[in-house]
């Protein structure tokens, strides 16, 4: 079944039936979840450098920013259109294509008239190197409801060796250097059970015999000609996507409370407070310099202090008569 006939909540996550039935609930895509614990700093280095490429390509962008450097929403549409001016979405525009083409392949329903010459060597490639394997289906949507989460992988896919596997094509350049990311995806797709709405299968994929163990990367990188297979550590893949799942429950949590609220509603007592405590500081002077001495001047300091609050407080004297006192001559002279 296609992923985009799914209902969905207004964040594009799928609503996805309880396994014990119930109203709906968004689980989290399968791609999203992968890349809970992706390093982003090459990714944030490429858009800032994409948008400096697009500006110096449109100066007219510039003068727009800088009209109105303030306006968030202006400076953001001068961002949006640089990257499309530095062809930001090339590459990604290719993969897609190469994976509506590829799966043509696999249907028996491709039609090469209209493909340009880069892309059929791409596909050749492809072509070739799966002609040992046998496709046992595309395109299939599953939920894993233990970590709820939901998408679509490319392939299922049987070896030569007669294992079946998971497999996803990926079109980035770098994706056998940072596997980790698709080995999550495929984890987490090995491990899920088929579902349509109101229609949930009877058994997973593990009950029906599918690798838990390895998965299967195709690397199609767009424009290169070639195409080469990895096996995946699916039980790495699999303590990632755990790992994943508890990082986003815990990043929902809200591990703050705001002070100055309490602080408020003991102004008054605060203000109460402040002439006992001017008097308290005067006893601990800067010139004293016996350790000893700096010591017991604070210690007693806290200890008048916090007698006087809780006399205060308890009604015994009021924090006027306090305050009357700790200016007294008397009571100076006294130290404390």
């Amino acid at each position: 079944m296609e992923d985009m006939e799914l209902p969905r909540d207004r964040w594009g996550r799928p609503l996805i039936e309880p396994p014990d039935g119930g109203k709906a609930k968004p689980y989290t895509r399968v791609s999203t979840l992968a890349k809970t614990l992706d390093d982003k700093t090459a990714l944030s280095k490429w858009l800032c450098r994409q948008t400096a490429i697009g500006l110096a390509q449109r100066p007219d962008l510039v003068s727009l920013v800088a009209s109105d450097p303030e306006s968030k929403r202006q400076v953001g549409d001068a961002v949006d259109q640089a990257m499309v001016a530095a062809r930001s979405d090339a590459a990604a525009n290719r993969g897609t294509m190469i994976h509506s083409l590829t799966e043509q392949i696999d249907r028996g329903t491709f039609d090469p008239t209209f493909v340009d010459e880069v892309t059929l060597n791409d596909l050749r490639a492809y072509r070739d190197v799966m002609v040992p394997i046998k496709i046992e289906s595309i395109e299939t949507f599953v939920v894993q409801d233990e970590i709820e989460a939901a998408g679509t992988f490319d392939r299922l896919v049987t070896l030569p060796d007669g294992r079946t596997l998971v497999a996803d094509i990926k079109t980035g350049q770098h994706e056998p250097k940072y596997p980790h990311s698709a080995t999550t995806q495929i984890a987490v797709y090995s491990r899920g059970t088929g579902y349509q709405p109101g229609a949930r299968a009877a058994n997973s994929l593990r009950d029906l015999g599918v690798d838990q163990r390895q998965g299967l990367l195709i690397h199609l990188p767009a424009g290169q000609a070639k195409c080469d297979l990895y096996l995946l550590d699916l039980e790495v893949g699999w303590a990632l996507a755990q790992v994943a799942h508890r990082v986003r429950a815990m990043q929902k949590a809200k591990p703050i409370s705001k002070a100055t609220s309490w602080w408020s509603s003991h102004a008054s007592t605060f203000r109460a407070w402040r002439p006992r405590w001017a008097a308290v500081t005067r006893c601990v002077a800067p010139s004293t310099t016996s350790p000893t001495r700096r010591l017991t001047t604070r210690f007693c300091g806290s200890v008048v202090f916090w007698s006087a609050h809780s006399r205060a407080a308890s009604g015994r004297r009021s924090s006027a008569s306090w305050a009357k006192e700790s200016r007294s001559p008397d009571r100076r002279r006294r130290g404390c």
